[in-house]
């Protein structure tokens, strides 16, 4: 009796095993570790449904790791950008005539150079836009007003080589050979330059001449005497004959020596002071 009232004890259903040969499951999964591991979690019955699905799978599309390995190799190329050339825009003689401020620039032909803000501006990705682009910026604005609001500077400059400075240099030039010539002395000019003024006070020129003895000495020793030398040089490379002068003088302590050249041509026979050492 007391054996009957024992409960049953019942023992669980062994569970269904297929035996697969390792290399075969080796060399259909490969080095698929991954998957094994994931099978080995699963029921006894999902581990035989999956294996045979793989095996079926892979039996019936050989081509499937080759598509594997290309299949991302072709996508790469795709994405691959192509570098197509892309034409640059350059300078054209128009835009100076449309916009006065810009001319070519020496850093190529896609570039050019603002007067007014002195910087160089590529034309290369948007051509004649970047000139109207570069107006609207800040700095060619001050920059354009800050020259049209300054006063020339050529208003507070006197002509070089005007006229009446010309006769004046002329007038000078004449005083100084005159001292020259007759031998007068630089002190001289001192007098002179001041008298024409008061002798000649309407003459522009005489109000404006101004050559002292400072100012004589220069001319003689800076224009006269270099200009006499080179004019009796270059009648001598014509092929005349002439001949030289020598002689020697004591000032003082100071020795010179002199010579003279003697040629002929036209106006007659010459006697030309060459140089005195």
């Amino acid at each position: 009796m007391e054996q009957d009232l024992v409960p049953e004890q019942h023992t669980a259903p062994e569970t269904s095993h297929i035996d697969i040969d390792p290399e075969y499951e080796a060399k259909e999964r490969g080095t698929g570790d991954e998957i094994m591991d994931w099978v080995t979690r699963c029921p006894s019955f999902g581990r035989t449904v999956l294996l045979f699905r793989l095996i079926v799978f892979f039996s019936f599309c050989p081509s499937f790791f080759l598509i594997v390995l290309i299949c991302p190799c072709y996508f790469v190329i795709l994405a691959k950008p192509i570098n197509m050339a892309k034409r640059k825009c350059s300078f054209r003689f128009e835009y100076s005539q449309e916009f006065s401020f810009i001319k070519s620039s020496n850093k190529g032909n896609d570039f050019v150079y603002s007067t007014i803000c002195n910087v160089d501006i590529s034309l290369a990705s948007a051509g004649i836009s970047s000139v109207k682009k570069h107006i609207d910026t800040i700095k060619h604005s001050s920059s354009q007003q800050m020259i049209t609001s300054t006063q020339s500077l050529g208003l507070f400059i006197k002509e070089r080589y005007s006229p009446i400075s010309l006769k004046i240099s002329a007038a000078e030039g004449t005083f100084a050979f005159h001292t020259v010539k007759h031998h007068h002395s630089f002190r001289t000019m001192d007098c002179t330059s001041n008298l024409l003024p008061v002798c000649f006070s309407d003459s522009d020129i005489a109000k404006n001449f101004h050559s002292t003895r400072t100012k004589t000495e220069a001319i003689i020793t800076g224009v006269l005497a270099p200009m006499s030398i080179e004019e009796v040089l270059s009648e001598l490379q014509t092929g005349i004959a002439f001949s030289l002068s020598t002689d020697a003088s004591n000032h003082a302590e100071l020795k010179t020596f002199l010579i003279i050249i003697r040629y002929f041509n036209s106006s007659g026979v010459l006697n030309k002071f060459l140089d005195l050492c």
